[in-house]
């Protein structure tokens, strides 16, 4: 009986068809350095990866930012995550180096907040129904590396375990419910199965190839397991499991003993001294809403300047003066303000219902008034109104906005409102050349360019070169995405 051969990872595809277990471990295996994309929706990711390993991983998900992981671990609270993210735009610092040096948080637990940073954000991955991967080898190179000191495999088991629903690990072992599964003999796998519990381990040794995946979920009952089907992914996922074509007669159980002390009462783990709730002098990260001491001492100077401030008590509104009578009747009407319902704010995104005096804001300003065409052009460009977008484009022009974006949005607007018109075409084709040599990185260029010469002169191979450059600058770019599989 022979193992199936390893089914090489595409390097790049839906989830919904690779199971991103495997795509992590195709990465390990053939031990690859470069760059991971995945897109789900408005989620994106970008994994760097050195041989074989994660050592980075930059996600647009605020909830999975260190200072959010850390506030969720209770390393740090919420309210010092929300300070140093104010910081953060301020300073242009990260935002661990800003919690180092504010005394927030030790560097032994940085390094330990992002290693579980930098698995959550991988693991969580696995558990995604759909989306899309790209890897691309050699390219940008990690800012940051983070070691990883566990084999991948068992932490990509305990991804799957956690995130995993059983109905989508159903669906991923479809194609391989008809062969007989068997366990691995690899003294290595026995770090996979650190992972699992004893029920859990008991089920693996009982998968010896004398029965086929359909039917090792039938008779799952057998051991009390709620999600038998993640189990069974996983294993196969990491190499715990290999599938065979043909049955394995022969195959016997393998025995699982308890764990050391299992027996044992719970007396026999109390400790033999008492506990004590005294906090040692051991520097580390503080307290959680304890303010760090800044280890600053005072001079003889400092001191006599400011001798008797303990003393002094903070003015309450009683105890103001009646020369304070204009100050609280300005305190007074900023409080009637902003309990005045009808002031209401301005939604940006809905600029365009603004009815704004253009023509004054220009005089005073002008670049504010570019400002206002350009975002109005980009509201009409993003619903399909093509001819409005043309004219807030070419007003934002008009007004001192000369910008290869502005170029490239106002070129394919033109083309959008006579596409079947051959001269168009071909001005539309000079305007995005222009736009070109002004940014020649900008993405959505090329992007336009594929569909003009998709669409309006039937160049099939151009507009593959045009949706392979828009990519290759940016591998979320929906409009290349989009149009790149008729090509």
């Amino acid at each position: 009986m022979t193992a199936n051969q390893e089914v090489q990872v595409p390097v790049r595809g839906s989830l919904n068809k690779v199971a991103f277990a495997q795509v992590l471990m195709g990465l390990s295996r053939a031990r690859a350095s470069g760059t991971l994309y995945l897109l789900r929706d408005t989620t994106k990711k970008v994994v760097f990866f050195e041989k074989g390993l994660p050592v980075f991983i930059r996600s647009n998900v605020q909830d999975e930012c260190l200072g959010q992981r850390l506030a969720n671990e209770g390393l740090i609270t919420q309210e010092q995550c929300d300070q140093t993210l104010e910081a953060i735009r301020r300073t242009g610092k990260k935002q661990g180096e800003l919690l180092v040096e504010m005394g927030i948080l030790s560097k032994g637990n940085l390094q330990h907040g992002l290693l579980n940073q930098l698995l959550f954000k991988l693991t969580e991955v696995i558990g995604w129904n759909e989306g899309k991967y790209q890897f691309k080898t050699g390219t940008d190179a990690s800012p940051v590396k983070i070691k990883i000191t566990r084999p991948l495999s068992s932490l990509i088991l305990a991804g799957v375990l956690e995130h995993l629903s059983e109905e989508a690990a159903k669906k991923l072992l479809e194609p391989q419910l008809e062969k007989y599964a068997r366990e691995t003999e690899v003294d290595a796998d026995t770090e996979v199965r650190s992972v699992l519990t004893l029920d859990e381990r008991r089920f693996i040794a009982r998968v010896t190839g004398a029965r086929t995946v359909a039917e090792i979920l039938e008779n799952a009952s057998e051991v009390a397991l709620e999600r038998p089907a993640a189990l069974l992914h996983g294993m196969i996922s990491v190499g715990g499991l290999e599938l065979f074509d043909e049955k394995d007669s022969e195959a016997t159980p393998r025995e699982v003993s308890p764990p050391e002390h299992h027996d044992r009462p719970d007396e026999f783990f109390k400790p033999d001294y008492e506990h004590s709730e005294a906090i040692t002098e051991y520097e580390d990260t503080p307290l959680p809403g304890t303010v760090p001491s800044s280890g600053m001492e005072m001079s003889d100077e400092d001191e006599a300047m400011f001798a008797g401030v303990e003393d002094s008590k903070l003015a309450v509104l009683s105890d103001l003066s009646a020369t304070d009578d204009e100050e609280i009747e300005e305190i007074e009407e900023i409080e009637e303000i902003e309990e005045d319902s009808s002031l209401e704010l301005v939604d940006i995104e809905n600029v365009e219902e603004i009815d704004l005096d253009v023509d004054e804001a220009q005089n005073e300003d002008d670049e504010m008034a570019g400002a206002i065409h350009f975002a109005r052009g980009e509201s009409a460009f993003a619903e399909g109104e093509w001819e409005a977008a043309v004219d807030a484009f070419e007003d934002a022009y008009e007004t001192g906005v000369d910008v290869a974006e502005l170029h490239a949005m106002l070129a394919f607007s033109r083309y959008r409102t006579a596409e079947d018109d051959p001269e168009m075409v071909e001005h539309v084709v000079e305007l995005l050349k222009y736009a070109e040599d002004l940014d020649p990185k900008l993405d959505s260029i090329y992007a336009f360019q594929g569909v003009v010469q998709l669409f309006g002169r039937g160049d099939k191979d151009a507009a593959k070169a045009c949706f392979n450059r828009a990519i290759e600058l940016n591998p979320y770019s929906d409009l290349a995405l989009e149009y790149i599989d008729q090509v």
